[in-house]
């Protein structure tokens, strides 16, 4: 089983996990759209006006950006324990224990983006 380190709120490991998710199969399909820009705009919904990372601001976040939540779900429930791993494998290398947290060349930024 993998988890995720809890931050100070009333968000759990799990849907921190759950939303780790939707947000990389989100980041694949607009990646694979050259429309990367949507990502950024996710994440910035969901940082400014949801109170939880959770299914609900998800479904409200991909409205906001006019993505379908229906194709991002398939893609976690497809991917999930495979993807889990590697990314586990990637936080260890980068020395990554806090969340939200991203690695950019190696560089490691953390809190709100």
């Amino acid at each position: 089983m993998y988890c995720a380190p809890v931050p100070r709120s009333f968000t759990n490991g799990t849907a921190i996990l759950d939303e780790d998710m939707r947000q990389h199969c989100l980041y694949s399909k607009v990646w694979a759209d050259h429309d990367t820009d949507k990502w950024w705009d996710y994440m910035r919904y969901v940082a400014n006006d949801c109170l939880l990372a959770d299914e609900e601001c998800s479904r409200e976040a991909h409205d906001e950006i006019e993505e379908e939540f229906e194709v991002t779900q398939r893609c976690v429930l497809k991917s999930k324990m495979n993807l889990l791993k590697h990314q586990a494998d990637i936080w260890v290398k980068q020395g990554i224990n806090n969340w939200p947290s991203v690695a950019i060349n190696k560089a490691l930024f953390v809190g709100k983006f």
